[in-house]
């Protein structure tokens, strides 16, 4: 069913219309911005604006320099080379994004919340095991069950199932051990033996493998990029292998690299993250021993960058006063920095506080910080200044956090419950849970009333509610 277009906006000066029921505008009375071209897979006209093609289903994305649509696969645009990004509402779940930098992953229209449509509360209960979730356009993507795996995607609006993809049968796996992980229109999957890939370029997910691969034993996957997907073997080594070839079935990698220790690892909700970290031209990831390497694309080889740094944090990519930098919260001989790097040059920042906790969240160009275990949550900027800070309940810590439109959440676990707090002003409990659920919350900042935010919970619960702003 074709959604009826109600609303017409220019994603170059931000001026919106009305359609009245007339011949719709298919330029900006304003800038001249074509409002209106036709589809890249399939030439029927579409909004400028589509999030996905409603006559062939596929999903779009847009240029930001000349706001020319093209197909998810597209890395460049044809016209201008610039790269393209999806034009969607939303706020992607941390993991599994481009720079897995735990934040908000900002589109071209998210400054225009009156075009979406008014958010709706729901809750949905699959009476099986859960995954972590992963936020895609306008769906939600989730694993669901024991064994005899589903992805199902959900629709974020009013919750009703748009697909279900049947994964196969995982043998001694539950959907909570399974991990979710973008890179553009492939979404892996994973749990500890086995591996799975699904194609996003159409608004209904498609199973790109007959059956899940069984992954060697000592193999444990670290993150997708690039199109390469990347793993870590018995602690030594470190392996790049294609993403066609492991579609394909082919499990061979096209290079490997010696590792003097074992990734290094931090626990994050109920995972363990590695801390590999990505920008949109290279990969960067840490060991046991604190060496800091990069990976560069297009290269067939790594290079160290430091040696003997102690990290204390999840390290993230930033982008701050116009730079671009891999971010990582180190300790030297009692001091703590941040120390920065863009490619090139280091850049370290002293600060006047010693975090506590797992990871940071960004918040524009802010980067927020946990303390004593995120009891307390401190701001600084790009000079280390401390810019605003919150004080959490006491005998608390902090399980996850995330930011949403321009604020802090966290979810705070206290004795036997998990509280989910929005810090603003001042702290708001938007709900309790019991710690056995084992709660994940993830939020799209959607339409004028607030904001949607689901919890999901390892039992097959899904609730979504709006949060009045």
């Amino acid at each position: 069913m074709v959604a009826v277009e109600r609303k017409r906006f220019c994603p170059n000066c931000r001026q919106g219309w009305d359609l009245d029921g007339s011949l719709p505008l298919r330029f900006c009375p304003k800038c001249g911005t074509r409002l209106e071209q036709t589809c890249p897979s399939c030439n029927k006209p579409i909004p400028t604006t589509s999030l996905f093609c409603p006559n062939c289903q596929a999903m779009l994305q847009i240029c930001c320099s000349c706001f020319r649509l093209t197909k998810l696969d597209q890395s460049r645009c044809e016209k201008c080379g610039e790269q393209p990004i999806p034009l969607s509402k939303t706020f992607i779940c941390v993991r599994g994004t481009i720079a897995n930098t735990f934040t908000a992953s900002s589109a071209l229209s998210d400054e225009l919340p009156n075009i979406a449509p008014s958010p709706q509360g729901w809750e949905v209960d699959y009476r099986q095991p859960l995954s972590m979730a992963v936020i895609v356009g306008n769906c939600l993507l989730i694993v669901s069950g024991e064994e005899r795996l589903m992805l199902r995607a959900l629709g974020i609006e009013n919750g009703n199932e748009i697909a279900a993809v049947d994964l196969g049968n995982w043998a001694g796996t539950s959907a909570t051990e399974v991990s979710l992980w973008l890179d553009r229109f492939r979404l892996w999957i994973w749990s500890e033996r086995w591996l799975s890939c699904v194609d996003l370029r159409f608004l209904k997910p498609r199973n790109l493998m007959a059956r899940p691969i069984l992954l060697p034993d000592g193999t444990f996957i670290i993150g997708a990029c690039f199109g390469l997907l990347w793993v870590e073997r018995d602690g030594k080594v470190l392996q790049v292998h294609g993403s066609e070839k492991v579609v394909k079935g082919e499990w061979q990698p096209t290079c490997e690299f010696e590792l003097p220790a074992p990734l290094k690892r931090f626990w994050v909700d109920r995972y363990r993250e590695v801390s590999f970290v990505t920008s949109d031209s290279a990969a960067l990831f840490t060991d046991e021993q604190g060496n800091i390497w990069i990976w560069e694309r297009g290269q067939q080889e790594i290079r160290p960058l430091r040696e003997r740094e102690q990290i204390l944090l999840l390290p993230i990519w930033m982008q701050w006063r116009n730079r671009s930098e891999f971010v990582f919260v180190t300790k030297q001989n009692g001091q703590v920095n941040l120390l920065c790097f863009d490619g090139q040059n280091w850049r370290q920042v002293p600060l006047l506080f010693t975090p506590s906790g797992d990871h940071p969240v960004v918040i524009g160009e802010h980067f927020w910080l946990p303390c004593e275990g995120g009891q307390r949550w401190v701001a600084c900027d790009f000079d280390g200044k401390i810019i605003d800070e919150f004080t959490l309940p006491p005998q608390t810590r902090t399980r996850y956090a995330f930011s949403m439109g321009k604020e802090l959440w966290t979810l705070q676990e206290q004795g036997d419950i998990v509280r989910l707090l929005r810090l603003r002003l001042q702290m708001h409990e938007v709900g309790t849970w019991s710690l056995g659920d084992q709660s994940f919350a993830l939020g799209k900042m959607e339409g004028e009333n607030g904001f949607l935010v689901m919890i999901l919970r390892r039992r097959g619960k899904i609730c979504s509610r709006v949060i009045a702003d």
